[in-house]
This record gives C-alpha cells, sequence and structure tokens, in this order.
C-alpha cells in the first residue's frame, strides 16, 4: 500500500501503519512510504513524558517512560492524520525553522 492510498481507503492505510510499529522489517517497509515526524519531548512536574507533534494540530501523547511516551505519539500521529484524512484535511501544517540572536 502506498501513500498514495490513503485518499482511497484511509482507514485501512493508517491501520496498516500502526500495526507496523515504529522499526518495521524491510519486507513490510518497502510497502509503505515511511513518513517523518519532528516531536517535542518534555517532562511535567509529575515525571511524566509529554510529547507532541506540532505540524499535526492537537496530537499530544504522554507515557511513564519517555519509551512509552514515543510508542504513544507513533499511536497518536498515526490516528490524528487518518482522522484528517476521513475529513480531507491537510495531513500536516507546515512548519518552518527561525532562526534568532540573542
Amino acid at each position: 500500500m502506498l501513500l498514495s492510498d490513503w485518499k482511497s481507503d484511509p482507514r485501512s492505510f493508517f491501520n496498516g501503519l500502526l500495526d507496523v510499529g515504529p522499526n518495521p522489517p524491510d519486507s513490510i517497509a518497502s510497502e509503505f512510504n515511511i513518513m517523518k515526524f519532528v516531536v517535542t519531548i518534555d517532562r511535567d512536574e509529575h515525571g511524566v513524558w509529554i510529547v507532541e507533534c506540532p505540524s499535526i494540530p492537537g496530537c499530544v501523547s504522554q507515557g511513564a517512560t519517555r519509551e512509552e511516551s514515543l510508542a504513544n505519539i507513533r499511536e497518536a500521529i498515526t490516528l490524528c492524520l487518518e482522522v484528517r484524512a476521513e475529513r480531507g484535511m491537510p495531513l500536516t501544517l507546515e512548519t518552518q525553522l527561525v532562526e534568532v540572536f540573542s
């Protein structure tokens, strides 16, 4: 299944990505276009790891450990993309690096 297939059947496309996991074997990875996203990682005052994907509005997750929070944000990204595709919305927003001099 290719990324272009998401328009014709977004639920199957994104469920397929969710089943693959973060490190798919080469035999599975060759069937998909792998999408990479920048995420922010922080800890709150209780030590919970908070992860956000700035290019997808509202895409936030958390976990008790850094590893758990990263696994959770992968799932959140997949589900957010699925909803955006079903609603005909752009999958992501444009992000830009800016320079700030101090």
